[in-house]
């Protein structure tokens, strides 16, 4: 994947985002901000991301689970969120 327009456009393509309110969202946040410059690579990868080396198993979900997850959540106005274990910052820049 090349940037976030073509990753936003192969999600669309493939039905994992389907919310125009998430879709937007994914189109206006910079993962490449929320990830140390060795794994920047990797950003636009439909693929989960490594990003702890302290706590082994810390993955970044893919932006097509991401994409499943918010949808399914329906967030909007006034809705409450609380993120466990969200060291990434990148799925609250989501919402």
């Amino acid at each position: 994947m090349r940037g976030r327009e073509e990753l936003v456009r192969a999600l669309v393509d493939r039905g994992f985002l389907m919310n125009p309110s998430v879709e937007r969202a994914f189109r206006s946040v910079d993962l490449e901000r929320f990830l140390p410059a060795d794994l920047v690579a990797l950003a636009f990868a439909n693929a989960p991301i490594p990003y702890s080396e302290t706590f082994r198993g810390a993955v970044l979900p893919s932006p097509a689970a991401l994409a499943a997850l918010l949808q399914l959540m329906d967030p909007g106005p006034g809705l409450d969120i609380g993120i466990v274990g969200g060291a990434a910052g990148y799925p609250a820049a989501l919402l």
